[in-house]
């Protein structure tokens, strides 16, 4: 993204949603603070079917390179928070576990 592009209205307007939130211009990930928070889905299956799944917790750099996060990093926790929450927030019945650098969800 360069300077002309995040100046034109129509790249402001999607600004509105998210206040405070200003494109990166070096870098080549431009999306507001939240979308930075991802995952890697892991889905264990046997010949009878689904045994687990869960999550690894990723961080999205500024130059859109995912990186796996630690569970004694912080933001990894900042991930199972953001994904508790927005579950909670749409009211699905998923329960969050942390095991090791998965998080299972039931």
């Amino acid at each position: 993204m360069d300077a002309e592009h995040a100046a034109r209205p129509s790249f402001r307007h999607l600004l509105s949603p998210h206040p405070g939130w200003e494109p990166d211009i070096g870098g080549m990930y431009n999306f507001p603070p939240d979308s930075r928070k991802s995952m890697v889905l892991r889905c264990e299956m046997d010949r009878s079917g689904v045994r687990r799944v869960g999550f690894r917790p990723v961080h999205i750099d500024r130059m859109a390179v995912p990186e796996p996060l630690d569970p004694s990093d912080p933001r990894f926790a900042e991930v199972v928070e953001y994904v508790t929450r927005i579950t909670d927030e749409r009211g699905f019945p998923a329960r969050l576990t942390i095991e090791g650098d998965l998080v299972t969800v039931t």
